[in-house]
């Protein structure tokens, strides 16, 4: 599985020196006359609190501890121990969901989401990636749910380029476009369907999403808007071939009404379409 392969790339073959990669997760070999196992639950510490996102429960440590053990009681040395214990990391439902620490003390079937979990929930959607060092900070600090906070740390996740994760995961399979990638197109039918083209469609649905977000305009804006981005063979769709020169993509006001809005893109109108013709159903 992948975390054997995660952990066989880690690991070096023995009687050779650790990569750098070995010893950023499990440090130095343990201090000739220090205790292994204490060695163990410091790794076991530092590995599920970034794995998890949170800091880990004494209890967490100790199941990672036991795998520890296990190894060792099965003559694996320090390395390899530690490299089964990293495995039962990658494996855990802690490291695979978004877990809280412990059992809410409300018995309500409903709780509040505790600040580690927002700071996941939020990087996640915004980056497709952990909470980085301020949002986890925040988290520690027990900060994140102040809402004044949260919007603010929202607000710095999307003004951040990695925020482009939120249009690839969410925004273009919303609108079907990671379809358009590998959708064929009859060359006799639509000449014009270059690359060239194809890629520019895609940017002009992303930037357009990306601005909407961005200035956190309405979201009637998606459906009724007087702008959108070119460059010079997009805007040749539009007719703007005049007024819109290179293969730059730039934000050009609309002054038909009807182009406004994802309705009226290429890339969704393409995406909706056969290889040889239009298709209103699929369009809905």
């Amino acid at each position: 599985g992948i975390a054997n392969q995660v952990v066989d790339q880690v690991l070096t073959p023995k009687g050779k020196a650790p990569t750098a990669v070995q010893k950023r997760l499990f440090g130095e070999p343990p201090a000739q006359g220090s205790d292994p196992r204490k060695e163990a639950r410091k790794v076991a510490r530092a590995l599920a609190r970034n794995a998890y996102r949170r800091p880990p429960t004494e209890s967490e440590l100790d199941v990672l501890v036991d795998v520890y053990d296990l190894a060792r009681d099965n003559e694996l040395n320090h390395s390899a121990a530690l490299g089964l214990m990293f495995k039962a990391v990658l494996v855990s439902p802690q490291f695979l969901f978004i877990t809280p620490a412990g059992e809410p003390e409300s018995k309500e079937k409903i709780v509040l989401l505790d600040d580690h979990q927002l700071a996941s929930r939020l990087s996640y959607l915004l980056w497709s990636a952990p909470p980085d060092a301020e949002l986890a900070a925040l988290a520690d600090q027990g900060k994140l749910n102040k809402p004044d906070v949260l919007k603010a740390q929202a607000e710095r996740l999307l003004k951040d380029a990695r925020s482009r994760a939120l249009y690839d995961g969410f925004g273009a399979q919303w609108l079907r476009l990671n379809e358009l990638d590998g959708q064929v197109f009859d060359p006799k039918t639509f000449p014009q369907m270059t690359l060239a083209l194809r890629t520019a469609m895609m940017e002009e649905a992303r930037l357009f999403f990306e601005s909407i977000v961005r200035e956190n305009q309405s979201v009637a804006r998606f459906v009724n808007s007087d702008y959108t981005f070119l460059n010079e063979p997009l805007a040749k769709v539009y007719g703007l071939e005049q007024s819109v020169r290179g293969p730059k993509m730039r934000r050009v006001k609309l002054m038909n009404p009807n182009r406004g809005g994802i309705l009226g893109m290429p890339a969704v109108l393409a995406a909706t379409s056969f290889p040889n013709r239009t298709s209103p159903v699929r369009r809905g």
